[in-house]
């Protein structure tokens, strides 16, 4: 079901979704959840509410995930990491 809130995305499978969720934590001040049960692991989810939906909020989670992937050592496209 779509929903107007929260966009669900799969993860890459070379990278620990769990680990980026606490890098965007402590790093980045930025909240994403991850997958619920058989979806733990192999997905994120990202709230798209109130201020979240500023272009700044999903900047900065953007370039949080490039800043993820490139200390992972993995390739970050241009548009989202």
């Amino acid at each position: 079901h779509a929903s107007p809130l929260l966009t669900a995305a799969r993860g890459r499978p070379d990278m620990s979704i769990a680990e980026m969720v606490r890098f965007l934590r402590d790093e980045c001040g930025i909240m994403i959840g991850g997958g619920i049960d058989e979806l733990a692991g192999k997905i994120f989810r990202v709230g798209h509410m109130g201020k979240a939906i500023s272009p700044e909020y999903i900047e900065a989670f953007l370039a949080g995930v490039r800043d993820f992937l490139q200390r992972k050592g993995l390739e970050a496209g241009q548009s989202a990491g």
